[in-house]
Order: structure tokens, then sequence, then C-alpha cells
């Protein structure tokens, strides 16, 4: 392709699709310099791109990092578009090649998290899509993609934002935490839960209630983004901490265990104590 997108990069190879557009590998004109590419169609019914790159620029300008900078942001053709920092693979991607990790190197992994979520939550910003596919790798560090869904959990008086009901899920459903499926919207605590469904994964390569039997014939009058539709009223079922409990029984990693029991006891506005998280976690 020779397209060239924002007056400066030219466009390559596609590099995956996502629920709201598409993403492609980007090189500068002039330096060559690698990028990833977003495109969201300006018609959308549902905006993100915006919405990402204020937040991405809000917390890169409070020195967070282990997160994408922002090279471009504007509109080419029908689109909007998002360029920022290309990274090698994804977590997810890194796991399945490698296959089983030493609980050392999960460890490892964990703790870059948890340091990266602090950052995050110190500027008064939620994720709301932690997963294995939303972390990059890149040089062997860790980085968090994907804000589209992140959200300000400080109000304009310096308060938390106050727990309400909410029937939609916002994220994704097999990551997302348990107390969602019951109606609370998202604060600290459940990106630290989805942190540890991710850790679970790095363990055992799956999650409990992937393979549930889901019976595909069921139509649902419920759309699958409602805590109602049949697939999230088992996910919730099979997320509460006695059933995550039975399954990680066989475990060498008591950590696991340790660390799922603490961020579910988080209370709703509880500030969590990285520091005594990163303490089980430090090598």
């Amino acid at each position: 392709m020779n397209e060239l997108i924002g007056k400066r990069y030219n466009l390559c190879e596609r590099l995956g699709n996502g629920n709201f557009g598409s993403v492609y590998k980007g090189k500068h004109y002039k330096n060559n310099t690698d990028v990833a590419i977003k495109f969201e169609d300006i018609n959308s019914n549902i905006k993100l791109l915006r919405h990402e790159t204020t937040i991405l620029k809000y917390l890169y300008e409070r020195d967070t990092r282990n997160i994408p900078a922002v090279s471009w942001f504007g509109i080419h053709n029908h689109y909007t578009c998002l360029a920022m920092t290309l990274y090698e693979c994804s977590l997810y991607d890194y796991v399945i090649a490698k296959g089983n990790l030493s609980v050392s190197k999960i460890h490892s992994i964990i703790y870059q998290l948890v340091t990266i979520l602090k950052s995050i939550h110190d500027n008064g910003v939620i994720h709301r899509d932690i997963k294995p596919q939303n972390i990059m790798v890149k040089a062997g560090e860790l980085y968090l993609i994907d804000f589209g869904f992140s959200t300000i959990f400080i109000d304009e008086d310096g308060e938390h934002v106050p727990d309400d009901c909410s029937e939609h899920i916002i994220g994704s459903p097999k990551y997302v935490s348990y107390n969602i499926h019951t109606g609370s919207v998202s604060s600290r605590r459940d990106d630290l839960i989805s942190l540890g469904y991710l850790y679970l994964f790095l363990h055992e390569k799956q999650l409990s209630w992937e393979n549930i039997g889901y019976d595909t014939s069921i139509k649902d009058e419920y759309d699958e983004t409602s805590i109602y539709h049949y697939k999230n009223i088992l996910r919730q079922e099979m997320k509460q901490l006695s059933k995550i409990s039975e399954f990680t029984s066989t475990s060498q990693d008591h950590n696991l265990k340790n660390y799922l029991k603490y961020v579910y006891n988080l209370k709703y506005e509880e500030a969590p104590n990285y520091s005594a998280i990163l303490e089980i976690f430090y090598l």
C-alpha cells in the first residue's frame, strides 16, 4: 500500500481487527519509524479513539509510562485514526508461544502489571479491559494498551465517583471482575481482579468459565453485554471466589490464592495497598 496517512505514514499490512475498527502497521515516510495505526469509522455508533487519545495523553503528561505514546491523531478519509507505539506481540501470543511459564516468570509479569496499574490509578484512571490481549511485550518489558473503555474515577471535587447499578458489562466478559457481573460499576479493585484472572490464565492457560458448555441453541432475549445474558450468569457463578478456589486447589503458587482473596475483599472505593501486593511478587 502507498496510502499516506496524516501526511506522514505509509500504510503497511493489517495487524488485526477489533470490535470497533482495524489496526494497521504504518511507517513514517521520512525516518521509517514504525507505528500502529487504529482506524475507526467516523459513522460508527461507538466512538472510542478520541477518548483513548485523550486518556493516553493525560496519563503520559503525568509521567505514566509503559503505555502507548501517541504519535498522531486525526481524520483520514472516512476514518478517525490514532497512530501510536508499535509493539512486538501481545502477552497472550507470548504465553501461547512459550508454553508453561515458571512461577518466578509469572511473578515478574504480575509485578510489572501491578506497577503499571498503580501508576494509572494514582492518576485517577481505571482501565476496565485488563486481559492478556491488551498487554504488549517489547524488549522484555510489558505495556498496557487499549484505553478505549478507560475512565476517570475521581470527580471534579476530588471524590470517588459513586457506585451505581449497571446492567451492562464494559470490557471483555471473560475477564471483567465478579463485581461487574453483579451490577456494580468498575473501580480500582476491578482492574486488579481482572489482573487476578490474567494471573490464573498464566498458570492454567485457560479460565474455568471458558469451557462450561454454553448451549449455542439458546436464543437469549438479552444482549451479550447484559449481566442477565445466560453466558454472563454462568460466568458470574464460576467467578465466585469459592469456585475459583476449587479450581486453584492444586496450584503450587500460594500467592495466586492470596492475591485473589485480597482483591476480592477490597471495597468499592477502597485504595488498594499496592506496596503490599508488590511485596508478594518482589524477586
